[in-house]
């Protein structure tokens, strides 16, 4: 629950006067415990109204139909980081549907990598899989270019949202990412890991990687590990922080 009066002028004036960031939350290989990539988080902290949750901001943002200029802001500057910091390795960037609904969406991404010598196959876009889209002609249009692009493609918060299965069929995905909600209860509950070795199972039979998101503690990282998961992020590791001291304290520590 948002307790803050976000409005369309907190959001233009904080992309003008930068008051958004991006933080990066780091995201490791389960088989050798090795850094696979970041994921990209938004960050605002207004003047007026102190910090704002993301939850408070996006959903704001959806509403006063400025969550692409949110995107464009936070994918400039992750790009950016990823040419002076080779050590990120990949980049996961969280993209609202209403993003892949502009026509010509995969040029401009494309171009922007190209912009800043990254690879395309670099850029991960993590679509939330419990917000309701609809599988328009510039949609898919959108999502085939970029696979054939070589960009990653992943359904976020899986189990949680809307035909999850049908989205699997219809969408070339690339990962998985299982919902923390499932994650955080695995170590007690045996139905959510059952859910989890299941999910893992057909996942892995589709040719897609899964990615565990919400670890919170060794135990449920090594039964993430234990169950076969792909990769694995959060707390567990490291919380979401600005770049410098990702690079200083996390990276390079």
């Amino acid at each position: 629950m948002c307790n803050k009066k976000v409005t369309k002028k907190v959001i233009t004036d904080g992309l003008i006067n930068n008051h958004f960031s991006n933080n990066y939350q780091p995201i490791y290989s389960a088989d050798n415990n090795l850094l696979n990539g970041v994921e990209v988080l938004l960050r605002f902290n207004s003047p007026s109204l102190g910090y704002i949750s993301p939850d408070c901001f996006i959903s704001c943002a959806e509403e006063e139909n400025l969550i692409n200029d949110l995107f464009f802001f936070s994918t400039n500057q992750a790009l950016i980081d990823l040419k002076n910091n080779h050590k990120l390795k990949k980049i996961s960037i969280n993209i609202s549907p209403s993003t892949l609904m502009i026509p010509d969406f995969y040029c401009w991404l494309h171009d922007k990598c190209k912009d800043n010598f990254i690879s395309n196959d670099n850029v991960t876009l993590e679509i939330t899989e419990n917000v309701e889209y609809f599988e328009t002609e510039v949609f898919l249009e959108n999502i085939n270019k970029l696979r054939m692009l070589g960009f990653g493609l992943s359904i976020d918060d899986f189990g949680t949202g809307y035909a999850s299965l049908s989205k699997l069929k219809n969408i070339p995905f690339t990962e998985l990412k299982i919902d923390r909600t499932f994650v955080k209860h695995a170590k007690k509950n045996n139905i959510d890991r059952k859910i989890i070795e299941h999910l893992v199972s057909l996942t892995h039979n589709l040719g897609l990687k899964v990615v565990a998101e919400g670890i919170e503690d060794v135990e449920t990282y090594n039964m993430m590990k234990e169950i076969g998961v792909d990769l694995c992020q959060g707390y567990f590791f490291h919380r979401p922080v600005p770049i410098n001291k990702l690079i200083n304290n996390v990276i390079d520590g």
